[in-house]
């Protein structure tokens, strides 16, 4: 095993591991610093190499080199020993070794690259991994994989109430990666349970696009409607772009009492609980069709009726959320027949429940009317 191997500055240190480096149980990898099965004197610091005089010992010790196309030659002599993780970066920033980077070069020029590894490690599994994208070969003659080293995307989520922090992620939507010049897919990929999406790509302009088959009957958007552009493009230069947020209402529209009461085949229940008591479908249109005749009582549970099956058919509620619980606990002591005059205290409460739930069922708030 190398003997030479020391603490290497620009690796972050335990418990830090590259995404794919694969540690035990799975794998055999481990962070920088953390010496593997010692029992014999070890070197570097912090120690993680078995000293001269182990019986593993070969010299010489490992070393990699990196031959550039133009002839350039970056030799590292100080390896990772003991199945530790240990990065060797070559910087175009001289202010950059040794802290950021082993070594620096004005230059990293276009063509065929050949890294070498040298000696004998008996005790190491050594392996190179390209930061990105390439066009390469492996021994056996198999094509690199590529790592591309920015992100593009966001968020899609509901988009019905503007200023509205907490409107839910929209999850399972297909999100495309377009070439922004021919428009040709480049990636696809689907929304996560947040909400969240990402591509990654190298620097570049790219286009993102909430693709049409989400809208398909079935489709994660189906009955929705676009609040933002459905195509955004910017450029990647030299950081993440992670502001390609997109945003969709549900198309399916509120009611207004009127409508419920006259369409009773497009209830999606067969009854509702209102103030604690279950009505019927029936008993609540019922009451809905029932002149008030100043029975503020009658008046609430018909725009409370309304709001519920509006929202149990998939409308936005986040806009009404509070006024229906205040609106329902109310209900609760004055059920529908109750004689609530307008003049009441009890009115005067409950008025302004009555006009927003009157504003939703109208498609004026955070949900959009049937049309």
């Amino acid at each position: 095993m190398t003997n030479q191997d020391t603490d290497d500055p620009d690796t972050d240190p335990s418990p830090f591991l590259p995404p794919w480096a694969r540690p035990e149980p799975e794998g055999d990898a481990h962070s920088e610093g953390i010496a593997v099965g010692h029992t014999l004197p070890s070197t570097g610091n912090p120690p993680d190499d078995l000293a001269a005089g182990s019986i593993l010992l070969r010299t010489p010790a490992v070393f990699y080199q990196v031959l550039f196309p133009d002839g350039q030659v970056f030799t590292n002599s100080n390896p990772s020993g003991n199945q530790e993780w240990e990065q060797f970066r070559i910087s175009t920033d001289p202010a950059d070794p040794p802290l950021k980077a082993d070594a620096s070069t004005t230059n990293i020029p276009r063509g065929t690259y050949e890294v070498r590894i040298e000696g004998v490690d008996m005790g190491n599994l050594n392996a190179v991994r390209l930061p990105a994208d390439a066009l390469c070969v492996t021994e056996p003659g198999g094509p690199c994989t590529p790592l591309r080293r920015f992100l593009v995307g966001d968020l899609v989520s509901t988009d019905c109430e503007a200023g509205d922090p907490n409107e839910p992620p929209l999850p399972g939507v297909v999100v495309e990666l377009l070439d922004p010049l021919g428009g040709a897919v480049i990636a696809t990929t689907i929304t996560d349970a947040s909400g969240l999406y990402s591509f990654p790509v190298d620097a570049g302009t790219y286009t993102v696009h909430v693709a049409d088959s989400n809208f398909a009957p079935g489709g994660a958007l189906e009955n929705h409607v676009a609040r933002s552009p459905l195509f955004l493009t910017a450029a990647v230069t030299d950081d993440n772009v992670l502001t390609f947020d997109f945003g969709f209402c549900s198309a399916r529209g509120t009611g207004t009492i009127g409508y419920w009461k006259n369409h009773p085949e497009a209830w999606p229940v067969q009854s509702l609980t209102i103030g604690g008591v279950l009505f019927s479908k029936s008993q609540a249109i019922r009451w809905m069709s029932t002149p008030s005749r100043g029975d503020k009582s009658i008046d609430l549970f018909s725009q409370l009726v309304a709001a519920k099956l509006n929202v149990l058919l998939g409308n936005h509620a986040s806009c009404i959320a509070a006024t229906l619980a205040s609106a329902d606990a109310w209900m609760g002591t004055h059920p529908p027949g109750s004689n609530v005059r307008a003049s009441s205290s009890a009115w005067t409460q409950a008025s302004p429940w009555h006009t927003r739930l009157d504003d939703y069922n109208n498609g004026l708030l955070c949900a959009p009317h049937r049309g």
